[in-house]
């Protein structure tokens, strides 16, 4: 009987050691995967701190952009990349009263070495790379989309005058204006492939046709 009795609690007493095995263990796994999970959090926090670290130094970076034409105080003016060509008009005294303003997209972002031409009122030739022109004023009539050798000037050709090239019909010429308003204009005719939907075929059959004057 005195057997009997000790087996019996041995069992019970190997019963309660293994649960309590295995809630040790479950914790242990438990902990673990709570671990990966902070780190995992930890290196995407990480990894969203350096790119908007990066975002804000390019454009804390100071460039210099050339403003010329009907403007006050012509030269060459140091800006952030964060402004816009009405800050450069505004440092360069801002528009003379013949200045034509319908032709100059103060909207549009400045970038290194740019130029900003702002043209007199009945003046049709934007005679400088990079110019401020906008493609609405192309838009609304204006007649310097091409150079005198009959060139599309990609940097302010409107819609229309983009589908007189061969291969670029209504759906890429749009492209090429929605990227030309986000990245600003092309610094030469080979960046026209960066447009989506623009390839080394297309390029060039436009290549010969095509400016960025």
């Amino acid at each position: 009987m005195m057997f009997i009795a000790v087996g019996v609690i041995l069992a019970i007493f190997l019963v309660i050691s293994q649960n309590k095995d295995k809630e040790v263990t479950g914790q242990a796994i438990h902990l673990s995967e709570t671990k990966k999970s902070d780190d995992y959090n930890e290196i995407s926090s990480s990894g969203d701190e350096s790119n908007t670290a990066d975002q804000s130094a390019t454009e804390n970076q100071d460039i210099y952009v050339d403003v010329k034409g009907a403007v006050n105080n012509p030269g060459v003016y140091k800006l952030s990349g964060n402004e816009r060509v009405q800050d450069a008009i505004q440092d360069a005294g801002g528009f003379k009263k013949d200045a034509d303003q319908n032709q100059v997209n103060l909207a549009q972002k400045v970038q290194d070495e740019m130029v900003v031409y702002v043209p007199e009122v009945g003046e049709n030739q934007l005679p400088t790379v990079n110019s401020a022109s906008s493609s609405s004023a192309a838009e609304q009539g204006e007649s310097s989309l091409q150079s005198s050798n009959n060139l599309v000037n990609i940097n302010t050709a409107d819609e229309t005058e983009l589908q007189t090239l061969t291969g670029i019909g209504p759906s890429k010429a749009a492209a090429i204006i929605e990227y030309r308003e986000k990245n600003g204009f092309f610094k030469k005719v080979e960046d026209l492939k960066n447009v989506s939907g623009i390839g080394d075929k297309t390029f060039e059959k436009i290549q010969s046709s095509i400016t960025v004057r």
